[in-house]
């Protein structure tokens, strides 16, 4: 039998983490299977600020740094820089966004992106910090937690991360992206050899991806049904 389709494959994958042979989850039905599931959203992907029906960047953005003279422009061109792996100058732009609105929840949180990349870990933080503190609202409090989170599991530090985790699910326990904060949780609870809790959590991650591709598959035959 093949395997889940990718965005869930990893959550299955993980009972091999632990020492318990009853811990082998590799297969499930094939109605399941043949549903193709939607992607997890990336970190960042549902602030307000670059939600899906955002409006094109403004000519500033588009022109380049010489016209970064609102914190828009500063973050379209910070985003653009980073992509381009120019972290430094992706940096200095996110910085300059902020001195344009220091409260700016989205550029704290990819400036910390940027600094993560380049291993300044104590600034990443701080602006990971910064990015929960700023955010106006319960959908950027949850990408700033799950960015922190992230970078502490990186850091190896596997009890903060939990308790980002949790504060994290507390906001959206069913949101699109909470089978693979459980995940990344239950991840972190195996490195701390708490494999009981952990086996405990990817069983119910995993139950829970198969309810949600058989309800996924479900709506898209009552679609094609008419």
């Amino acid at each position: 039998m093949s395997s889940l389709p990718a965005a869930w494959a990893g959550i299955v994958n993980r009972f091999s983490t632990l020492p318990h042979s009853k811990c082998r989850r590799q297969e499930c039905s094939e109605e399941v299977l043949a549903v193709e599931q939607p992607s997890v959203p990336a970190v960042g992907e549902l602030h307000l600020e670059n939600a899906p029906n955002r409006p094109s960047p403004p000519p500033a953005a588009r022109a380049g740094a010489s016209g970064l003279n609102d914190c828009e422009a500063c973050s379209f061109e910070g985003n653009r820089l980073l992509a381009a792996k120019r972290y430094e100058e992706a940096i200095a732009v996110y910085e300059r966004a902020l001195q344009l609105k220091p409260n700016a929840c989205y550029a704290w949180q990819q400036r910390g992106e940027a600094m993560r990349r380049v291993r300044r870990y104590a600034e990443a933080i701080a602006s990971c910090n910064k990015a929960i503190e700023f955010s106006a609202n319960p959908i950027s409090r949850y990408q700033a937690l799950n960015a922190k989170g992230a970078l502490l599991f990186e850091l190896q530090l596997y009890e903060e991360a939990i308790g980002v985790y949790n504060q994290s699910l507390a906001i959206f326990p069913n949101g699109m992206g909470s089978l693979h904060i459980m995940e990344m949780k239950g991840m972190a609870m195996s490195k701390l050899e708490r494999y009981d809790e952990a086996e405990a959590l990817f069983e119910k991650v995993y139950h829970k991806a198969v309810e949600v591709a058989a309800s996924t598959a479900g709506f898209a035959g009552r679609l094609a049904a008419g």
